[in-house]
């Protein structure tokens, strides 16, 4: 779980992350996809669809 502290994180923070909105939206796909979702609870995955839908859906 220790990925999760990216949930932290605002829309403009993760803009400037490494690549910016390209690279947050494919770290985004990653979490979502690897194995450090699976034991994810609807909390985690509220916050993942919340970044997004904020961050990655045009």
């Amino acid at each position: 779980m220790k990925n999760l502290e990216m949930f932290k994180m605002s829309k403009a923070q993760m803009n400037n992350v490494n690549g910016g909105r390209s690279n947050a939206c494919t770290r985004l796909q990653q979490m979502a996809n690897g194995d450090e979702s699976a034991n994810w609870g609807p909390r985690q995955w509220d916050a993942w669809a919340e970044l997004w839908e904020k961050n990655c859906w045009d």
